[in-house]
């Protein structure tokens, strides 16, 4: 693979060359021009048609090709169109004069057009830069939007006044309001309830004074409210912002209602378990498949002789399995218990 270094300068000798060859064509085309009206202007106005040349070759080549162009047009005039003689000797002032005066009027003319083409390029790259920042700007928005659009948990963005900046999609669907009838509510008012509202006031507030508060990163749960005032839990993420040195915050929620239904039913069935284990006069435990103790109730606890919360966690072959009844030692791979575990089949054991 060719080195990169070198690419850049080769292509770096093809522009100049480019560049200068356009040059010496333009001072070549003028001297032609000049030629042609040399019948009916003589040595008067001798550089007249190279003016365009020193225009053109400044503004292609810059302050290095106007020169040039103007030491060729100097040259060459000079050679064809007056007596290079007389420009050299002392009787031929007029011809000097016209020398110096082109000389300046060129060296003017090459420095207004370079200047006048880094105007333009300096220009020409501002609006690059500033397409690309549009573009670069319009790409990040695009991701946003995206992620907004199919953000499962509800997104919504405010500003240092507590009003609404983005409410996206999840949020409308959970909260029952419309991107335009949320956009610039303030956030108190449209989502917590009121017996809520002043405790975020007062941490909002903390929180532009300092930038700091309890609830930032971490993950808690709230009671929120729809449309119609109807509170249901959240859990809920906040995460400070600062925006042209104005602070604001995004917050992410998520419905938790069904969550706490099936915890509130889980608790119900546990209890209504416990209960109904603890009712019968029969030892009944559980264990897991490293042998312990994972329930247990309390006429088991009492045929045991250990309180209930003493046995949880234990292994049963060590807490109560542990000697045969001529007080040999058992080994737990002997116990049927562990095999009925292990291999998944049902046992009856009298020991």
């Amino acid at each position: 693979m060719r080195d990169p270094a070198l690419n850049q300068a080769a292509s770096t000798v093809k522009a100049h060359i480019r560049t200068y060859s356009a040059v010496i064509a333009s001072v070549a085309l003028s001297t032609l021009v000049r030629f042609a009206l040399n019948p009916f202007s003589g040595k008067r106005v001798a550089f007249i048609t190279y003016f365009p040349a020193l225009v053109f070759s400044a503004w292609v080549g810059g302050w290095g090709g106007g020169m040039v162009a103007l030491a060729l047009s100097t040259i060459t005039a000079t050679y064809y169109f007056l007596s290079v003689a007389q420009v050299f000797s002392s009787t031929g002032r007029s011809d000097q004069v016209t020398l110096l005066v082109f000389v300046i009027v060129g060296l003017s003319v090459s420095a207004l057009s370079s200047s006048q083409r880094k105007q333009q390029q300096r220009a020409e790259e501002a609006a690059g830069d500033a397409r690309h920042s549009e573009q670069a700007l319009r790409d990040s928005e695009a991701r946003k939007t995206a992620v907004l659009e199919v953000a499962l948990d509800c997104i919504i963005a405010i500003d240092e006044e507590g009003k609404i900046t983005e409410f996206n999609p999840a949020a409308q669907r959970t909260f029952g309001y419309s991107l335009e009838e949320a956009m610039g509510q303030p956030l108190a008012e449209t989502i917590i309830p009121p017996a809520f509202r002043g405790q975020h006031h007062v941490g909002f507030a903390h929180y532009l004074a300092t930038g700091a508060g309890p609830v930032l990163g971490q993950r808690i749960e709230l009671i929120g409210m729809r449309k119609g005032g109807a509170e249901f839990p959240v859990e809920l993420a906040i995460v400070p912002t600062k925006r042209d040195g104005k602070r604001g915050a995004i917050a992410y929620l998520r419905d938790i209602s069904e969550r706490r239904t099936l915890e509130a039913e889980q608790s119900r069935l546990s209890d209504t378990n416990r209960l109904l284990l603890d009712s019968t006069g029969e030892g009944i435990y559980g264990i897991d498949a490293g042998g312990r103790f994972t329930f247990v109730n309390r006429a088991a606890a009492r045929m045991l002789g250990f309180a209930q919360e003493g046995i949880i966690g234990q292994n049963g072959h060590a807490l109560v399995h542990h000697t045969r009844a001529d007080g040999t030692v058992y080994p737990e791979s002997e116990c049927p218990v562990f095999h009925a575990i292990r291999s998944g089949e049902s046992a009856r054991i009298e020991d």
